[in-house]
């Protein structure tokens, strides 16, 4: 796509964001099956359905589960 405007600019920004979204939502999926940690698998899973909470449930050091966040 050549890129000649702002417009065209703004469009091919979308169409990789979708792209990135797309192979995200595979990648999330296959995580989810294979984490071990119970807390990491819901976590993975909130991030699955886009709950926004999800990576803000380990924001603080105290509330991580074991390794996770080291």
């Amino acid at each position: 796509m050549n890129i000649t405007s702002l417009k065209d600019m703004y469009i091919a920004e979308l169409q990789e964001a979708r792209s990135f979204e797309s192979m995200l939502k595979g990648t999330l999926k296959e995580m989810s099956d294979k984490a071990s940690n119970p807390e990491l698998q819901k976590g993975i899973q909130r991030a699955q359905r886009g709950d926004r909470r999800a990576s803000a449930s380990y924001r603080r050091p105290d509330q991580c589960p074991g390794r996770l966040c080291r």
